[in-house]
This record gives structure tokens, C-alpha cells and sequence, in this order.
């Protein structure tokens, strides 16, 4: 994976004594999704100026193989980026200044979705 030139990166990786509470998060229709669960995981989230417009790129990569999970881009927004990576989720906050708040966004992975 090619990295743009950027200000700011921010990596979080799973803990590795962490434990899986539950494979499985059961709907309220009794169906079942079952999370996607990867101790190889790597997220990266970066704050970008291309243009001379500013915004923050987020990346799940598997360490292993090197296959990008999930990447999400929000424009205009900026840093500072704060990341959490769960079993099977990527919490993430960055500073919107149009909005003039920060926004938090949640990625949730299953391996039948």
C-alpha cells in the first residue's frame, strides 16, 4: 500500500492479551453474524492536504497478507485522529472544522456480510 504524503499518522493495532468476549452477536431476529475476527489487523489513519483541501484517511490492513480490510476517506476534516481497535471493530475520532466538533465514526466487520 502506497502512502500519500501526509502531516499526521496514527496506527493502532488489536491488543495481543486481549480476549474475544463472543464470536457470534446474535440480532434481534435470532439470526447471527459472526465477527470478524483477525489478530493481524492494523489500522491506519492519516491526515491528508492534497489541493489544498485537507482530509483524514483511514485504512484496516491485514499485517499478514497485506490485504486492505476496509478505508474510508472524509473530507474535509482534519487531526487530530484518536484510534481504538477492537476484536472485530475500528473506533475512530477526527476534528471536522466546518462542523466545529470532533466525529467519531465506528467500522464493525463479520465474515457473512
Amino acid at each position: 500500500v502506497l502512502l500519500p504524503q501526509t502531516t499526521q499518522i496514527e496506527i493502532a493495532t488489536f491488543p495481543f492479551e486481549a480476549a474475544v468476549g463472543s464470536p457470534v452477536r446474535v440480532k434481534g431476529d435470532r439470526s447471527v453474524l459472526h465477527k470478524y475476527l483477525n489478530r493481524n489487523m492494523v489500522a491506519v489513519g492519516m491526515v491528508v492536504e492534497e489541493e489544498g483541501e485537507t482530509a483524514v484517511q483511514v485504512m484496516l490492513l491485514d499485517s499478514a497478507s497485506g490485504r486492505l480490510l476496509h478505508s474510508a476517506r472524509h473530507s474535509e476534516c482534519a487531526g487530530p485522529i484518536r484510534m481504538l481497535l477492537g476484536d472485530h471493530f475500528l473506533l475512530y475520532s477526527y476534528w471536522s472544522p466546518v462542523a466545529h466538533q470532533h466525529l467519531m465514526t465506528v467500522a464493525e466487520l463479520y465474515t457473512n456480510s
